[in-house]
């Protein structure tokens, strides 16, 4: 698919059309099309086309100079395939797949460049923290291991593993080659939170494209803080990251009402990626002596604000604990925060629920919101029927306001399984400080 998007330099002072053409190997045309506006799309059928390199090019009936060409590469198929659509949703195995992960997962002191720190839980066996965080409703882990195995234990509790490859050189190519079609794979990390100068961009540049070249059927992702912009040619998919301490508090009894800044940042990374690149929020599940911990509240309410700002997976911060001995923090390992860590699996739970709506393609639909201005929502179609998430991002109760179209009698509350009726077509609500609700229009 070729999609108009914008004209630029001499479209804008002539009447032009964009031809596309799609040419063979030897130079003959498969086809070709003429985008006359913004929003256009140029639709090729690759069903008949066998694996190889492509070409297609674009021209405008201004002539001149305007005209250029790229290669497109069809693959033979593969085992594990994962790709992201237009809309940046993982597609595994041709299935639309939303990562609900967790850092550090089992006992990663397998990889030479890892501290005690960063482990499991050193009274379980690597086997018993999959089966922990497996029945907590998490679907993938994030981890640092390169032993296959680990990726053999997550494929048994039928987890998805965002694997870490920092090595360089030879190690990196065997590594990669090795693991590639484990069924296990979702995508590879090249760096963690880098800072973008112009040698390291350069640097992770040249990384991306050898491993894309390594293994074509594996995104690429990158977790960062700020700087969504100038890395975007590194990555696939970026994982914008929101912690408690982006807004400090004064000692340890100090407490955050609501962290409204994440759908804001959301929409900043949704802002600098490509079509066809994705974008999730890693979000903070752990405290200490100097930072806020999160509540269960507090969670809910930032995974909500992560969905209706486009987010396509959520990674939770950490099933780490221990002590950093390099910044000298000391993590709260927020598993012995019975409240949290149960409160954790409930929303994993609740959300896995929700995964064929969230999933689900974005679009406009007859539906009129008037809500108060912090209230954030979203919509979706899935199976005929019409949702609306919202969410709560201010310090006190919202009111929230939906108007059902004519034929539509009745809402359902999803999380709650309650049906209300609406008999005027015009719901109003309250949602509670850090509350969020899921509608479902029959």
């Amino acid at each position: 698919v070729v999609r108009l998007t914008h004209f630029d330099g001499p479209l804008k002072r002539v009447l032009a059309k964009v031809r596309v053409t799609l040419w063979s190997t030897t130079g003959k045309s498969l086809g070709e099309s003429f985008l006359e506006e913004v929003g256009q799309e140029a639709v090729f059928d690759a069903t008949g086309l066998g694996p190889g390199r492509y070409t297609v090019s674009y021209a405008t009936s201004a002539g001149g100079s305007n005209e250029e060409a790229f290669i497109v590469t069809i693959l033979p198929s593969a085992p594990s395939e994962v790709y992201l659509d237009a809309e940046g949703v993982c597609i595994v195995n041709g299935e639309r797949f939303f990562p609900l992960g967790l850092y550090h997962v089992g006992n990663e002191t397998g990889h030479l460049n890892v501290d005690s720190a960063i482990a499991g839980d050193p009274a379980l066996t690597e086997e018993q923290n999959f089966a922990l965080v497996a029945a907590q409703g998490f679907n993938t882990v994030v981890t640092v291991d390169t032993q296959r195995e680990y990726l053999d234990l997550a494929s048994k509790y039928g987890m998805r593993v965002l694997q870490f490859a920092s090595m360089g050189g030879g190690e990196l190519e065997r590594s990669v080659r090795a693991q590639k079609e484990h069924p296990a794979l979702l995508a590879w990390s090249l760096n963690d939170e880098p800072q973008l100068d112009v040698i390291v961009k350069y640097e992770l540049l040249d990384r991306y494209k050898q491993m894309r070249a390594y293994d074509p059927y594996h995104p690429v992702w990158v977790a960062q803080h700020s700087d969504f912009v100038h890395g975007v040619f590194t990555y696939d998919i970026v994982a914008a990251e929101h912690y408690h301490w982006d807004v400090m508090t004064i000692g340890r009894r100090g407490r955050l009402a609501v962290l409204p800044g994440t759908t804001q940042r959301v929409w900043r990374a949704r802002s600098a990626v490509r079509p066809g690149q994705g974008v999730w929020l890693v979000t903070q599940a752990m405290g200490g002596d100097v930072y806020v911990v999160v509540s269960p509240a507090e969670l809910r309410n930032r995974h909500y604000q992560a969905i209706v700002g486009g987010a396509r997976g959520i990674l939770t911060f950490t099933y780490t604990f221990g002590e950093r001995m390099e910044d000298g923090l000391h993590w709260r390992f927020d598993r012995h925060s019975p409240d949290l860590w149960a409160s954790c699996g409930a929303l994993n739970h609740e959300l896995r629920s929700l995964l064929p709506v969230l999933s689900a393609p974005g679009g406009e639909y007859n539906l009129r919101i008037d809500s108060a201005p912090d209230i954030r929502y979203m919509r979706r179609q899935y199976a005929g029927r019409l949702y609306v998430i919202a969410v709560n991002i201010g310090r006190k109760p919202q009111r929230f306001e939906l108007e059902i179209p004519s034929g539509r009698s009745r809402a359902r509350l999803v999380i709650e399984d309650r049906v209300v009726a609406v008999p005027d077509g015009r719901l109003v609500h309250w949602l509670d400080l850090f509350g969020a609700r899921v509608y479902e229009i029959e």
